[in-house]
């Protein structure tokens, strides 16, 4: 849950940087705005434990 609570404030900062930055650079505001629904996409939630997914039946 903590993830999807930093992408949701990501987001946000992601946009308003595109927008600043598109004054500098078109296609670096292009890269932001291409990675926002990237966050949406990827699952963020997902346990992990020492570098590799908990199994199905060992979740906390």
């Amino acid at each position: 849950m903590k993830n999807v609570r930093k992408s949701l404030l990501a987001v946000p900062t992601l946009y308003i940087a595109g927008s600043f930055l598109a004054w500098v650079s078109v296609y670096v505001s292009f890269v932001i705005y291409a990675l926002v629904p990237l966050i949406f996409i990827l699952p963020l939630d997902k346990e992990v434990f020492k570098g590799e997914e908990l199994p199905e039946n060992q979740h906390h």
